[in-house]
């Protein structure tokens, strides 16, 4: 009898695109991708003009994310291995931390708005699990940041 591992779900909220990405160990440890989607909500939107986020693209953004809840709770995961990370535009928004509550009460998501260290550091761990050796120079252009890893120098 095969033992699955437990059902994890991870969602990327960036400046133009929303990712969610619901997934287990399969058999022999490589990862079997369950349901893998991406909306472009654009959340960040008019954000250099104003300093804050626009209303349509909160909108837009909480639709996706309302949808990425149904999604995560069609495959059974628990709350408690679902990590969902904001990135440059939330960092930058004057409201971005007022959003990310907003998440949380309409949509039941904890929304983690993630220093630049830390997206570069989860580029460069998702481009390892897809078998990059530590010398992999891992360059994340987004919407609204670019990150720069590479483990081996200490990036």
């Amino acid at each position: 009898m095969t033992v699955r591992s437990p059902t994890i779900a991870a969602i990327d909220l960036g400046t133009n695109t929303a990712l969610l990405l619901v997934a287990r160990r399969g058999d022999g440890g490589a990862l079997e991708t369950l349901e893998e989607l991406c909306v472009t909500p654009r959340l960040g939107s008019g954000l250099a003009r104003t300093g804050s986020l626009d209303a349509s693209a909160m909108e837009r953004a909480l639709d996706a994310l309302r949808h990425f809840a149904r999604t995560i709770e069609r495959h059974g995961v628990d709350a408690r291995r679902v990590r969902a990370v904001g990135t440059a535009c939330l960092r930058r928004a004057r409201d971005g931390a007022d959003f990310a509550q907003r998440v949380q009460r309409e949509t039941g998501l904890t929304l983690e708005i993630v220093s630049e260290s830390e997206e570069a550091r989860l580029g460069e761990l998702a481009i390892e699990l897809a078998g990059a050796g530590a010398d992999a120079l891992v360059v994340d252009v987004g919407g609204g940041s670019t990150e720069i890893a590479c483990r081996e120098l200490g990036l």
